[in-house]
């Protein structure tokens, strides 16, 4: 068995994104409690964010099985499995 509790399963693409705008700790700040706020409907997934998040489970399920399958570290092609995974 697998404990991956704390694996990410989509990153964040930084495509029009400030970096040093979205990491300024005093905005965060000044951000706090407003999540109480939030809606349902803030927080459904959208119809792109729901064919990422497909696209990432396939992904994780390839290399949880090229991992983890016993045996696995002895197919000659898993390096190149893992890469393209």
């Amino acid at each position: 068995m697998i404990h991956a509790t704390n694996c990410a399963v989509i990153a964040i693409d930084e495509d029009g994104i400030n970096v040093p705008k979205a990491e300024n700790h005093e905005i965060k700040l000044k951000l706090r409690r407003k999540r109480a706020n939030a809606t349902y409907q803030d927080l459904w997934p959208t119809g792109s964010d729901d064919e990422c998040i497909s696209q990432a489970f396939a992904s994780l399920i390839a290399e949880i099985i090229v991992r983890y399958t016993p045996g696995s570290n002895e197919w000659p092609e898993r390096g190149e499995m893992l890469s393209e995974i």
